[in-house]
């Protein structure tokens, strides 16, 4: 994770909070002063994002599942009310994880997986 230099945060801090502006040229232009105050830096969106979700948090719960949790999880979407080809996305999720424990989903995978064990749990995706 990559950490802003104290005066961009500061900045920062001052600006993102005219984002919430009911005129679009302010918020235009706010998000503008952002990029350029990044810019300065070095810095993009991008840069700011990666401070404020981490690795460990942009895969959302499954992201801090360690294997075994993981293989759990797949097993009680393997008993849920799913469609054929989420049936089957699992499955090959399942068995990915079983010959490489260890292999990383790509962001893809991890979103459908992270729906599929919201809607079966009855909270909202992350």
């Amino acid at each position: 994770m990559k950490h802003l230099p104290v005066l961009i945060a500061d900045k920062l801090g001052l600006l993102i909070p005219r984002l919430a502006s009911d005129h679009d040229g302010e918020v235009v232009a706010t998000a503008r002063a952002i990029q350029r105050t990044l810019a300065a830096e070095k810095l993009d969106l991008h840069d700011l994002a990666a401070t404020l979700a981490p690795e460990s948090r942009r895969g959302g719960r499954w992201g801090q599942l360690e294997p075994d949790e993981k293989f759990a999880a797949l097993d009680r979407l393997g008993t849920a009310n799913l469609t054929a080809w989420e049936c089957q996305f699992v499955a090959s999720i399942r068995e990915v994880l079983t010959a490489d424990p260890s292999r990383v989903l790509s962001e893809k995978q991890v979103a459908v997986v992270e729906r599929l064990l919201a809607r079966t749990s009855g909270r909202r995706a992350a």
